[in-house]
């Protein structure tokens, strides 16, 4: 099934229609295969009567649809258009997307354009800060670093394995929340632990890798990086204080994933990822400007004209 099938499929179901539709998957990075899926996500409008009707399943500000091979998530106007407002990461990667599968018509080219520049100036850069850094962690911590879980307590904790021993673990505990000190010892026959399950590939190194990448350029050039990783490679990651071998090691898992390798090879980043980590960033430094409401609202009545 093609986009238009896919756009059409979804305006008649969802009585709307369709402005915007772009990748924000492995095909906006530049690092799918011949197998990858398409990530697409869109921005939509509706008539404003049908907000005003209760119980119109068809009226909808979000909904997420599998359709072929193509994962769709849509968005409805005024929820992009808030979601741009407070500089969420989402939405600015949606509008930094170098892949467009469907626009409704130059109009919509010209909005959506003149509204990615605004926000590329004006947006705040803590957010996507944060979150490409807790992106990094999440990857990380739950599939490449040999990690234990403990159930014990009223919530999961995850520590990071530092000595595997003979019936034992010993792990770094100096960020849990119930265990007092840096490091504590875990044998193996306790019954509230367990090694975590690995995922050491080619494509969860890569992506805790690029999230670290990308918070690096943020932290360092208060700018969006360029979705396409590899243009980010060729012309940001020195400014983003990437050394030539972390550039090697980063070109190399990009190239890997490109040609369709996902292979098990341990974990490949663990300095570069764990030095960012580490890292205690300078909040006011980068909780500064933002996107005017004015400028929104200015966005969603060019796209009800």
């Amino acid at each position: 099934m093609n986009e238009q099938e896919v756009v059409r499929r979804l305006e008649q179901d969802y009585d709307m229609e369709v402005l915007m539709m772009r990748d924000f998957g492995s095909h906006a990075y530049n690092l799918h295969n011949k197998d990858s899926d398409k990530d697409a996500l869109l921005v939509f409008r509706q008539e404003p009567k049908k907000w005003l009707k209760i119980g119109d399943p068809s009226a909808t500000e979000h909904f997420q649809r599998i359709i072929g091979d193509w994962d769709v998530q849509g968005w409805s106007l005024k929820k992009f258009a808030g979601l741009i407002n407070s500089s969420n990461p989402t939405a600015m990667e949606f509008l930094n997307s170098p892949v467009t599968y469907y626009s409704g018509g130059k109009s919509f080219d010209a909005y959506f354009g003149g509204l990615q520049e605004y926000a590329n100036e004006h947006f705040n850069p803590i957010g996507l800060y944060f979150h490409y850094r807790s992106l990094a962690q999440q990857n990380y911590s739950k599939y490449v670093q040999e990690n234990l879980t403990c159930s014990k307590f009223d919530e999961d904790e995850r520590y990071k394995i530092l000595e595997d021993g003979d019936g034992y673990w010993e792990c770094d505990v100096s960020e849990s929340e119930y265990v007092m000190g840096d490091v504590e010892s875990f044998n193996e026959d306790n019954p509230h632990v367990k090694k975590g399950t690995l995922d050491q590939t080619v494509k969860r190194n890569l992506f805790a890798a690029r999230a670290t990448a990308y918070a690096k350029h943020i932290r360092h050039q208060k700018t969006m990086p360029p979705m396409d990783f590899m243009e980010f490679l060729e012309h940001y990651s020195e400014s983003a204080g990437i050394s030539p071998e972390q550039h090697e090691m980063l070109s190399e898992l990009a190239g890997m994933k490109r040609g369709g390798r996902n292979d098990t090879i341990g974990n490949n980043i663990e300095q570069f990822v764990e030095d960012e980590l580490a890292y205690e960033p300078e909040h006011d430094k980068l909780n500064e400007r933002g996107i005017s409401n004015e400028r929104v609202n200015r966005f969603i009545e060019e796209c009800l004209r």
